[in-house]
């Protein structure tokens, strides 16, 4: 995506994952006063895993007491694909 093209509105989505995910303080501030709290709880339980990074979601899912889904497994340590056993 081209940052020039988001549309706070059109991109809810996207652009509240990204903020969320590697904004800073003030663009956190931003978002909280732009968007109802509601909004970024459902984007943290339904596309949370999908867009931000498991360390991210795990802190916001905190802060704003959400029920983020579980990572897929392909994410986590358990993954059968990632272990080197010889």
């Amino acid at each position: 995506y081209q940052i020039s093209r988001l549309n706070a509105g059109r991109d809810r989505t996207m652009v509240i994952a990204r903020i969320l995910d590697r904004g800073g303080r003030e663009d956190v501030r931003w978002l909280l006063r732009r968007l109802p709290k509601k909004e970024i709880i459902q984007v943290l339980e339904e596309d949370g895993t999908r867009l931000m990074s498991p360390r991210s979601l795990r802190l916001w899912a905190l802060v704003f007491d959400a029920a983020a889904k579980p990572l897929p497994v392909w994410r986590t340590k358990e993954n059968p694909w990632l272990k080197t056993e010889l």
